[in-house]
């Protein structure tokens, strides 16, 4: 595994997403002998570096309450700084910076498949669950409909302590990455088979409901124990609107 020898994270530059990095960890890691903001002010305006498309700034208070303006740069101009450093620490970082994207680019296609397969198999789900509805109505059921709701909920839920997936951004697939993608996927298979099997034995859809909440639970101690990184809280605070943040 790669060690983190510079914080990345992805910031909105110039109305974009983009991976960047907060110029004054670069600073410190560069080990420059000049205050930050000298160096940085200069390293922008002798090398053009643009407000709004190579970074962004804001203010923010340190533990003194003085108020300090930090930069947030892109991974070009990042690069860029650290081979002008002209030094073992210049070269070090850009070496990394590198990797990195080396690294960002396969995590992004190794994404890219398991969205793919993911939605297969959510559509191979969906209409198992439509076999299920059909068979709810035939034993009786008149609100046979919302299994489609119970059953979608019940996993979001199951694996990711989601309230209720009408109170997700419809995205949301969109926002996890390829280890939750699989996490979900591999799920959903699990359950589309244990409903297959009780649609064929033509089980009573309300034991079935019930068989199949079970099993979710043991699919989700097994799964979490194979992947180990999930949605927390946190992230999932971030994924909801703040009008549902109570019922998390």
């Amino acid at each position: 595994m790669m060690k983190e020898l510079i914080k990345i994270d992805i910031s909105k530059i110039g109305g974009k997403e983009i991976n960047s990095v907060n110029a004054r960890d670069l600073w410190k890691f560069l080990e420059s002998n000049r205050s930050f903001n000298n160096w940085i002010t200069k390293r922008i305006a002798d090398y053009r570096f643009e407000d709004g498309k190579d970074f962004t700034t804001y203010l923010f208070k340190n533990a003194s309450g003085r108020p300090l303006r930090e930069y947030i740069i892109t991974i070009d101009v990042a690069k860029e700084l650290a081979m002008v450093e002209n030094n073992d620490m210049g070269k070090e970082a850009r070496q990394y910076f590198i990797d990195c994207e080396k690294r960002l680019l396969e995590l992004n296609q190794q994404w890219q498949i398991y969205r793919a397969n993911g939605k297969i198999v959510r559509k191979e789900l969906i209409e198992t669950i439509q076999a299920f509805i059909e068979l709810a109505k035939d034993q009786g059921s008149t609100a046979a409909h919302y299994y489609y709701h119970n059953f979608t909920t019940l996993i979001q839920k199951s694996l990711f302590h989601f309230p209720s997936l009408s109170k997700i951004n419809k995205n949301l697939r969109d926002t996890l990455d390829y280890e939750q993608l699989a996490f979900l996927t591999t799920a959903e298979v699990l359950i589309k088979r244990e409903l297959e099997q009780l649609i064929e034995e033509k089980e009573s859809y309300k034991l079935s409901y019930q068989i199949v909440k079970k099993k979710m639970d043991e699919i989700t101690k097994l799964l979490k124990q194979q992947f180990p990184k999930y949605l927390t809280d946190n992230e999932i605070k971030q994924l909801l609107p703040k009008k549902y943040l109570k019922s998390v």
